[in-house]
């Protein structure tokens, strides 16, 4: 039974269940209402007291008011201001209006305008450059203003070939970045991005127009970005493309601005200026990857640029370097590429970006533009199972190490990586470490079931006997210690992800190609290891030290030295012959003639304090004197 009650001016509500309930009628009056219940019998009896409430008076009322009113505004304040430990960022209503912090102030004396351009695109640029004045991302620069100016900013032209080959003028502040706070410690990763967005079904990106130049600067900063155009000096309003502080800008103001509404927050999810909302994906690009249905309406992704082959004449190292990173860049799938991509920027040595590479290496990259022209290696399908089941495959050669991850009989992800050139470590330890690496790679994709396939039968048995502890697992020698080291980081890491284990031959080990390289490149840096006489004497005649640790020295250089070749050369070193002669060995014969005295044994000796010379005939007569 219900009932109401009212007590100047506050309601008293309760039930036969539950206490009783103060609803106030009138906002200046405030009370505490308590209940008691007699007994089950006396239902309908309820004692309620009611402390006494007492009216403020108006001038606390209007306190009241204006204390809301502030606290309301100085929350939306917080809303519209974000202040981060590299920028703060400001909105007014209108626009965001950013401003970087400096590590110190800078000093940069340059008097380079624009860098020479492609006549081609020049027209483009110039057209680009325009449209920036009639929209207010450039302006005049008045010094009576903004006082003087404190750096010019060289202007570069940049051609976009996913885009059409469009032309976008970009500063270049590779100075000015030396002089600006940048954490990138929590920043976005674009492969952890790629992972998330594959897991979910319907899924689509919406790419904010220009929204670099969205976003307006500080007047205090317009100094430090003019540039001259036309021999007129003008300034950016807007963030830049090439600030290294812009993309944490970018992300954080509109992470602020998504999740200010909790619907949002949920339905979507953002990587710099791409937007990754709950619809169909049909086809388009996202984070550098060109999505599209085949033939039989499933969702695959591959390259976004198309790679064409072209003669090369004269390669620099930083072209290879650019050339081979567009062939690898972050796919997720790229096969065999990857490591004969690193196999051909090791063979172009450290010498300077602007130095031609070798014949041989020009070579090896002709070849493998050719291969991926033909056969693409990078790509695959888009949509991956999301079960929480995968399997691994792990390979290990003399050359790198690689790992194939499946999730569904989908490849997802692969890796592989160049073993460096002074690793000297057993192959079993390397089969380990792939398989630490793909384990790695497994966990980043949430995966709870694991199996892993490798073609080693040393490495399954010891895996097998730490996982399952059917037996001591004992090993022996100097590298005891990093065997076990390792299967007890995998023992750890099985805490969180059921691990199995099992063997399969070369032959179907899907990792088993990764790792290696054509044979014919193996062979041409064997022949011309035979070659490298005066640099493994320069190594030797450093300490004229033995074959062994010569070697070890040699092989920090090149690893295709061979023990032959260093005892070659140690064998014709005269200082080495002199102190310690080196072993060789005697050929057979006969001391004894025919005739008597025609050859004769010497020796000396000692007897007591006295020394004594024998001579012994080699002939017939075996005379001793």
């Amino acid at each position: 039974m219900n009932a109401i009650k009212k007590f100047g001016g506050v309601i008293i509500y309760g039930n036969k269940n539950c206490n009783v309930r103060m609803l106030a009628c009138d906002k200046a009056k405030c009370g505490a209402v308590t209940t008691t219940r007699k007994n089950e019998n006396e239902i309908n009896e309820l004692i309620v007291y009611v402390i006494n409430t007492t009216r403020k008076s108006e001038n606390e009322v209007q306190k009241i008011k204006c204390d809301v009113k502030n606290t309301t505004r100085n929350e939306e304040n917080e809303r519209n201001e974000i202040k981060h430990q590299d920028f703060t960022a400001k909105f007014d209503g209108k626009k965001w209006t950013a401003s970087w912090n400096w590590n110190k102030e800078p000093v940069i004396d340059n008097t380079i305008c624009e860098y020479k351009m492609n006549q081609e695109h020049e027209r483009s640029y110039r057209k680009e450059i325009r449209e920036w004045i009639d929209s207010g991302i450039l302006v005049p620069y008045n010094e009576l203003i903004l006082g003087p100016p404190k750096v010019l900013i060289p202007l570069m032209c940049v051609v976009q070939e996913n885009k059409d080959k469009k032309v976008r003028p970009v500063g270049d502040f590779r100075a000015l970045n030396e002089f600006v706070n940048c954490h990138t410690a929590n920043a976005d990763v674009c492969q952890e991005k790629l992972r998330c967005s594959r897991k979910i079904k319907n899924a689509k990106i919406l790419d904010l127009k220009k929204a670099y130049l969205q976003i307006h600067i500080d007047k205090k900063l317009w100094p430090y970005q003019t540039v001259i155009i036309n021999g007129q000096r003008y300034c950016f309003t807007r963030m830049c493309f090439g600030i290294n502080v812009a993309p944490t800008i970018m992300t954080t103001i509109l992470r602020h601005v998504l999740n200010s509404n909790p619907t949002v927050k949920k339905a979507c999810d953002n990587y710099i200026d791409d937007i990754f909302v709950d619809k169909n994906l049909e086809q388009g690009r996202v984070l550098g990857l060109r999505v599209e249905r085949n033939k039989n309406g499933e969702l695959i992704w591959k390259q976004d640029n198309v790679v064409q082959f072209e003669s090369l004449n004269a390669v620099t190292r930083s072209q290879l370097f650019s050339q081979l990173g567009k062939l690898i860049g972050h796919y997720p799938v790229a096969g065999s590429l990857r490591l004969q991509a690193s196999y051909i920027k090791r063979l172009a040595g450290n010498i300077p970006w602007c130095d031609f590479i070798s014949e041989d290496c020009k070579e090896k990259l002709k070849e493998l533009l050719y291969r991926v022209e033909k056969e693409d290696p990078v790509g695959g399908k888009w949509l991956v199972p999301v079960n929480g089941k995968a399997k691994l495959y792990c390979d290990t050669s003399s050359i790198g190490l690689g790992v194939v991850l499946l999730i569904g009989g989908v490849v997802v992800e692969d890796a592989a990586w160049l073993r460096p050139v002074s690793d000297s470590h057993h192959i079993n330890i390397s089969e380990l470490d792939s398989i630490l690496r793909g384990l790695n790679l497994a966990s980043k994709w949430g995966i709870k079931e694991l199996t892993v396939y490798s073609d080693s039968k040393s490495t399954v048995g010891w895996l097998n006997a730490v996982l399952k502890e059917e037996y001591r697992v004992k090993t022996w020698g100097i590298s005891q210690l990093l065997v076990q080291r390792r299967l007890n980081t995998i023992k750890e890491v099985a805490k969180d992800i059921q691990i199995a284990v099992q063997w399969i031959p070369s032959e179907i080990n899907l990792a088993d190609r990764l790792s290696r390289i054509p044979q014919k490149w193996c062979r041409a840096v064997c022949a011309a290891g035979l070659l490298e006489q005066k640099d493994i004497w320069k190594t030797h005649s450093i300490g004229h030290l033995g074959v062994a640790r010569t070697l070890q020295l040699c092989l920090q250089n090149n690893q295709n030295v061979s023990r032959k070749e260093v005892s070659a050369v140690i064998a014709n070193c005269n200082q080495c012959n002199s102190i310690d002669p080196y072993s060789v060995k005697w050929k057979n014969g006969q001391l004894s003639v025919e005739k008597n005295w025609n050859r004769v044994a010497i020796d000396v000796t000692h007897v007591d304090a006295e020394l004594y010379l024998s001579m012994i005939d080699c002939g017939p007569s075996r005379y001793t004197i």
